[in-house]
């Protein structure tokens, strides 16, 4: 039985209706679509069962994402994984960051910041963490280049995307900051569930900035 001949009910035994809901709400599914044969099981339909298909896949991106955080932890290796955001696109990405005890850059990315020792700023990253490929492009090629030891690519990308250079992506709406939001919580929900860190009494809604409450960063 492939995805596409399982039921509703099924379904629903991996996903919650919750989750389900807090999806459409944030529209973390929406964007572009694909009649790619590839892509088949990823694209949006509004008929309830591929939905689902979709949403299910996304939690298990999550979920596998996540766990790939949670190991670099138990190696000490979570500061060195970088979170980039050097076009300052993206407002939630220094809040997760802070959150989840990651390394954080937003500075211009200067080429060989990866590869050149003599750059002044120079990195030599665990991980890196990315939100668009084409907005850190230069990153990700210093990442996926010809280096003896490539630096793996995490994070979020669209339907379009080459996902062939991300060790670990989730695929979602990267063009809304509230898709791109709740998938961070969502990450930061289950890497606290490992016990590495603790949101205290954090709620979505402050995470996001429509609640106050969020600590200043």
């Amino acid at each position: 039985m492939n995805n596409f001949e399982r039921s509703n009910k099924d379904l629903q035994n991996t996903l919650t209706q919750e989750e389900f809901s807090q999806i459409l709400k944030y529209k973390v599914l929406f964007g572009l679509r694909t009649k790619n044969k590839n892509f088949k099981h990823l694209y949006w339909s509004k008929e309830n069962k591929y939905s689902f298909l979709c949403a299910e896949l996304y939690k298990k991106q999550i979920n596998d994402l996540a766990q790939y955080i949670i190991n670099c932890y138990e190696k000490n290796l979570n500061e060195k994984i970088l979170v980039l955001n050097t076009q300052k696109e993206y407002p939630h990405l220094k809040k997760f960051a802070k959150l989840a005890k990651l390394g954080y850059y937003d500075e211009k990315f200067i080429p060989g910041t990866f590869t050149n020792p003599r750059v002044k700023d120079f990195k030599e990253p665990a991980a890196i963490f990315i939100v668009h490929d084409k907005k850190e492009k230069q990153a990700v090629i210093e990442s996926t280049g010809a280096k003896m030891t490539k630096t793996p690519v995490l994070g979020f990308n669209n339907l379009i995307a080459n996902h062939r250079l991300y060790t670990r992506v989730v695929i979602i709406n990267n063009f809304e900051h509230d898709s791109i939001g709740f998938s961070l919580w969502q990450l930061l929900k289950i890497i606290e569930r490992s016990g590495h860190i603790n949101l205290e009494s954090l709620t979505l809604n402050q995470f996001l900035g429509k609640e106050e409450g969020c600590p200043k960063i």
